[in-house]
């Protein structure tokens, strides 16, 4: 056990048996050189499963980063970690990730501000490049 507490500062949660994360769909479209076989991670990883992997490690507080929730609904993963945060007591912070096409990434800010919490903690953008031929 560890007895400097500290703070996990980069982890994900994941439950597919009951939301659509895309990516771990096992036609998902991946670099399959970094990510050969999902199946070993592809089931849920859900707060409980994060509580009792950290609890001996001395995690006092952690960070949740966008885990490619839902893509239909772009703040329906800060309002579920929210929830969580609000039950257990954890994530502490939480990253949402919005798409740079403009409309969607103001959406996402505007709602996900929005929570009276200290959880929410940002937004990082990924940018969206069409190639064209």
């Amino acid at each position: 056990m560890c007895t400097i507490p500290h703070i996990y500062c980069h982890h994900h949660l994941w439950r597919p048996s009951r939301y659509s994360y895309l990516w771990l769909q096992p036609d998902a479209e991946r670099p399959t050189a970094v990510f050969p076989d999902l199946t070993p991670i592809a089931g849920d990883y859900w707060i409980g499963d994060y509580l009792a992997d950290v609890r001996a490690a001395g995690v006092v507080k952690s960070v949740h980063l966008d885990s490619g929730y839902v893509p239909e609904d772009p703040v329906g993963e800060t309002r579920l970690l929210q929830s969580l945060a609000d039950e257990y007591g954890f994530p502490h912070g939480i990253v949402a990730r919005a798409r740079s096409n403009g409309r969607i990434s103001r959406r996402r800010w505007k709602h996900s501000a929005s929570f009276r919490s200290i959880s929410f903690t940002g937004v990082y953008m990924t940018f969206i490049r069409r190639l064209t031929a």
